[in-house]
C-alpha cells in the first residue's frame, strides 16, 4: 500500500492468522521473507482464531511518483462562484518480475459548509476507486501492477465557493 501525498514509498502488509489455541501477546515480532530476516514489527494482541494486518517493511521493487496541478477560475452561468481545481497524478512503476496488487490511498477536502461544494470530476478521475467510509474524503484504488509496467492514477476535484465568501485557495 501507499499514501503518496505523505510519503513516496510502497509498504508491504500481510495478514497474520492466529491458528494456535492461545492468544499472541502484543510485542515485537521478527519478520522473515525468502531472502531472510528483514526487520521487526509491532504485533498487537491477537486472540486465538483472529486475523490481524501487519506491516512487513518497504517494497523496493515498485516506485511511486506524485505530481500535483492546480488552477483557480470563475464558475457558473453568471460567474457567481470561484472555483479551485486540483489534479493529482500518481504513477506506479514496477521493477518486479511478478504481478503485484497495490492499494493507493488519496484524499479530497470535505466541507460541512452548505455554500461550499466539493466534487470529483468522474470524467477525468481514474475509475474504480472506493471510499474508505461515507463523507470521509478518503478514497483508494486497488491496482494490479504487471511486471515491469507503469500505471498512472489521476484524481481531479473542484471546490466551488461564492465570490463573496472571502475564501482563498492560493495556499492549498
Amino acid at each position: 500500500m501507499t499514501v503518496p501525498h505523505k510519503q513516496r514509498l510502497i509498504y508491504t502488509a500481510g495478514d497474520l492468522y492466529n491458528k494456535i489455541s492461545f492468544p499472541l501477546l502484543a510485542g515485537k515480532a521478527a519478520i522473515y521473507k525468502n531472502s531472510g530476516f528483514i526487520g521487526e514489527t509491532n504485533l498487537p494482541y491477537t486472540p486465538s482464531g483472529a486475523r490481524v494486518k501487519i506491516s512487513m517493511g518497504i517494497e523496493n521493487d515498485i516506485r511511486v511518483f506524485y505530481r500535483v496541478e492546480s488552477s483557480n477560475f470563475k464558475d457558473g452561468f453568471v460567474k457567481t462562484k470561484q472555483a479551485f481545481e486540483k489534479t493529482t497524478y500518481i504513477t506506479l512503476e514496477s521493477f518486479s518480475n511478478k504481478e503485484e496488487e497495490v492499494i493507493v490511498w488519496d484524499r479530497i477536502p470535505v466541507s460541512e459548509i452548505s455554500d461550499v461544494d466539493v466534487e470529483i470530476d468522474d470524467k477525468k478521475t481514474t475509475p474504480n476507486y472506493t471510499w474508505k467510509e461515507d463523507k470521509s474524503g478518503i478514497l483508494f484504488w486497488k491496482i494490479k501492477l504487471s511486471p515491469r509496467k507503469k500505471v498512472e492514477i489521476e484524481l481531479r476535484f473542484r471546490i466551488k465557493v461564492p465570490n463573496d465568501s472571502g475564501l482563498s485557495f492560493k495556499r492549498y
